[in-house]
């Protein structure tokens, strides 16, 4: 289903593009979405995510070279339609994207490493971080730096400069 993104049938400077599962498509089970990246306003979707129907939507209109930024997640489909249909674009990937990848990157880590210390009956490590483990991915900026207590598995006398957040 095609939506008109503007009368003048032009694209924002700033265009945000994602994916959304849908199903509007037999063909795919993803859908695309396109809005404008400096008001927010909806430009567009599309049932596939395809990048031959994206191509083809996109070049449909008057201005894709003033496309300045596509903002998007890490297909590379987004990479290769940049390339092909915004030749003056400079893509950004979104933070929320890196952080999930980084978060999952941290959490494989982890597990990998909770089964190498159970494997190697380092109980008191496995046990350190499977019961700590919320605490590598808080907010820094909720941590109060101040008021120090002690985490669970970790000795005061030993560990004495721990600190934890406001409300756990």
């Amino acid at each position: 289903m095609d939506l008109p993104a503007t009368s003048k049938n032009t694209l924002p400077k700033v265009l945000m593009v994602d994916k959304f599962h849908s199903h509007t498509s037999t063909e795919d089970k993803m859908s695309f979405i396109c809005a404008d990246g400096e008001t927010g306003k909806l430009v567009n979707f599309l049932p596939s995510r395809k990048l031959s129907t994206l191509t083809a939507h996109f070049q449909k209109f008057s201005n894709p070279s003033e496309v300045a930024f596509l903002v998007t997640d890490m297909n590379t489909a987004y990479f290769q339609l940049t390339k092909s249909v915004f030749p003056q674009a400079k893509l950004v990937i979104d933070w929320f994207h890196i952080i999930k990848h980084l978060n999952k990157a941290l959490q494989d880590f982890r597990v990998r490493e909770m089964k190498r210390l159970i494997g190697s009956h380092q109980r008191e490590g496995y046990q350190k971080l499977k019961a700590n483990w919320r605490m590598l991915t808080k907010n820094r900026q909720t941590i109060n730096h101040t008021e120090y207590k002690t985490w669970l598995r970790f000795p005061t006398p030993k560990y004495p400069y721990l600190t934890r957040n406001h409300g756990r």
